[in-house]
């Protein structure tokens, strides 16, 4: 199905950024990636970033996933400044 994709980018984010993940390295700045909040930084805040991330206690146990549509559709873009 068209765009398929885009909707599976951001229900993963949205997961992640429940299960805690302050990254999500999508590589290549394109034009899709752009409006999902995804921008270019400088190698060594992206360093830094990692260096902080990894400080954080790790997720355990089993990971589960909503996929019910509705709650996918109910969620709040955030994007963070850093």
């Amino acid at each position: 199905m068209s765009n398929a994709s885009k909707l599976g980018c951001a229900v993963l984010n949205r997961h992640l950024a429940e299960w805690g993940y302050a990254l999500n390295d999508a590589k290549w700045q394109t034009p899709t990636m752009r409006p999902m909040g995804f921008r270019n930084i400088p190698r060594r805040a992206f360093l830094d970033l990692v260096e902080a991330a990894a400080e954080q206690p790790g997720r355990t146990g089993r990971w589960l996933v909503e996929f019910a549509l509705d709650k996918q559709a109910q969620h709040q873009k955030t994007v963070s400044a850093a």
